[in-house]
C-alpha cells in the first residue's frame, strides 16, 4: 500500500486555515485529495463517503489513460490505497480496478467492489487489511458491488441473481432483498443507517423507477415528486435513519429535483435560485438537517454544474457561495461542482471541482472542506487567518 501525506494548499486557489478544531482533528479549511496514480494519465479522485466525525473519507483514485483504479481512504490528511482482490488477469482488466463507495459511520469499515478471478465482486476493507470478498447472489452472471455499510458491518449493495439485478444485504452471508412489485426486476440498495435498521435504494415498480426504503423485512416504494415523469431514486439515508435523500423527476419541465423523505412525505428541495436547471441530493448529515449534492446550471466560466448545500432555514445554495460569502474562504479560481458526502455534524463536506485558473494539465480537483465549529471562529477570524497565511505565517 502506498501512503501520501496531503499538503494543505496555501495559495489563491485553495487555503487551509491553521486553527484548532474540536472534532475530527481537522482545522477549518479546504484540503486537496490527491490521486494515488498520477503517472497513469488524467488522474482524478472521487470522494464517496465520510465517517460520522469527518476524519475519514472513502473514495476512488481513477486514472483514465492507464485504466488503473484503486479504492482509497483519506484519514485526517493521510492518503492510503486499499488495494484490490488478487488473481484477475491483466490481459482482461487493469492490475488495479477497485472502487470504494461507503465508509461506516464509526470509520471502521470501507465497502465497495474489487476485481478478482470470478469477476467484479463486493468487498470490504478493515484495519489496514486487504479486501475481503463477499461473493454474489446465486443464479445470475457473477457480479456484485457494496454500496453502504453500518457500524456493525451490515453491508448493502446490488448484484445479479436468477431474478435479474437485485439489491442485497450481507451480514456474514449475502441475501437478496427482492424488488418492488409490478415492474422489471431491477433493484439496488445504496445506503444503510448506522444501526442497520433502515436500508434505502432504487427499484422498479409498476409505476416505473422508484426509490424504496427497506425495514423490518419489507420493501416500500417512496413514490416521486408530482408533476413529472414517474422516476425517483434514493441515494442516501441519515445515520439515525429518519431522513432519506435522493432525486426525482418533477414539474412540467420534467427536470430532476433533489428531495428529502421523512415521516412518510417526500419534499422537493428546489433548484439554485440563479440559473438552476436541475438538482440532485447525494448525502445528508446525521439527523437529516443538512443535505449536499449538485445542480445543473446555465454555463458559467465553462462549467455546467455546481456543488450544493441545503438546510431548512437557507434553502438550496451553491457551496461556493457559502464558503466565500459566509465563511470568508478565498477560493481563487476553484469552483466546487459536486458535493458527494457530509459528516454527521454537517461541518465536513467532500466532493470535487475545477480550478479555472489552471491553464495547463487537468484542472480537476477533489476536496474535503472543514467548516468552523459554530461559535468558535468568526468570519473575521477566518479572513485574518487567510491574510497571515498569505504572508507566510503558520499558526
Amino acid at each position: 500500500m502506498q501512503t501520501k501525506l496531503l499538503a494543505s494548499i496555501a495559495t489563491s486557489a485553495m487555503l487551509m486555515v491553521m486553527t484548532h478544531s474540536a472534532s475530527a482533528g481537522l482545522a477549518p479549511g479546504i484540503y486537496v485529495v490527491e490521486n494515488l496514480h498520477p503517472e497513469g494519465g488524467i488522474p482524478r479522485t472521487h470522494p464517496a463517503a465520510i465517517s460520522a466525525d469527518g476524519s475519514k473519507v472513502a473514495g476512488t483514485s481513477i486514472t483514465y489513460v492507464s485504466g488503473i483504479n484503486e479504492a482509497l481512504l483519506w484519514d485526517t490528511g493521510n492518503l492510503v490505497g486499499l488495494g484490490d482482490l488478487a488473481g484477475a488477469s491483466p490481459s482482461v482488466s487493469p492490475e488495479l480496478n477497485s472502487f470504494a463507495h461507503d465508509i461506516s459511520p464509526n470509520g471502521a469499515y470501507v465497502v465497495g467492489q474489487g476485481n478478482g478471478t470470478s469477476g467484479t465482486e463486493a468487498v470490504y476493507w478493515s484495519g489496514g487489511s486487504g479486501p475481503v470478498p463477499l461473493g454474489d447472489l446465486p443464479g445470475g452472471a457473477y457480479y456484485s458491488e457494496a454500496r453502504g455499510v453500518s457500524n456493525d458491518l451490515t453491508i448493502v449493495g446490488g448484484g445479479t441473481s436468477s431474478l435479474g439485478s437485485e439489491a442485497f444485504v450481507w451480514y456474514g452471508a449475502m441475501t437478496g432483498l427482492g424488488d418492488l412489485p409490478g415492474g422489471d426486476f431491477n433493484s439496488v440498495a445504496n445506503d444503510i443507517s448506522a444501526d442497520a435498521s433502515v436500508i434505502v435504494g432504487t427499484g422498479h415498480s409498476a409505476l416505473g423507477q422508484e426509490a424504496f426504503v427497506y425495514r423490518d423485512g419489507t420493501m416500500t416504494g417512496l413514490g416521486d415528486l408530482s408533476g413529472g415523469e414517474f422516476q425517483s431514486a434514493a441515494n442516501g439515508v441519515s445515520s439515525d435513519g429518519t431522513t432519506i435523500v435522493g432525486t426525482s423527476k418533477s414539474g412540467a419541465t420534467n427536470r430532476d429535483e433533489a428531495f428529502i423523505w421523512r415521516d412518510g412525505v417526500m419534499t422537493g428541495l428546489g433548484q439554485l435560485p440563479d440559473g438552476g436547471l436541475s438538482s440532485a441530493a447525494s448525502a445528508t448529515s446525521g439527523d437529516g438537517s443538512v443535505v449536499v449534492g449538485y445542480a445543473e446550471i446555465e454555463p458559467q466560466d465553462g462549467l455546467t454544474s455546481a456543488a450544493t448545500i441545503w438546510d431548512e432555514v437557507n434553502g438550496m445554495r451553491a457551496l461556493k457561495d457559502v464558503l466565500t460569502d459566509v465563511y470568508g474562504f478565498d477560493l481563487g479560481g476553484f469552483v466546487p461542482i459536486a458535493a458527494s458526502a457530509i459528516s454527521d455534524d454537517g461541518l465536513t463536506i467532500a466532493g470535487y471541482g475545477y480550478d479555472i485558473d489552471l491553464l495547463e494539465g487537468d484542472n480537476y480537483r477533489a476536496f474535503v472542506v472543514r467548516l468552523p465549529e459554530p461559535g468558535t471562529l468568526s468570519i473575521a477570524a477566518i479572513i485574518a487567518a487567510i491574510g497571515l497565511i498569505r504572508r507566510g505565517v503558520r499558526f
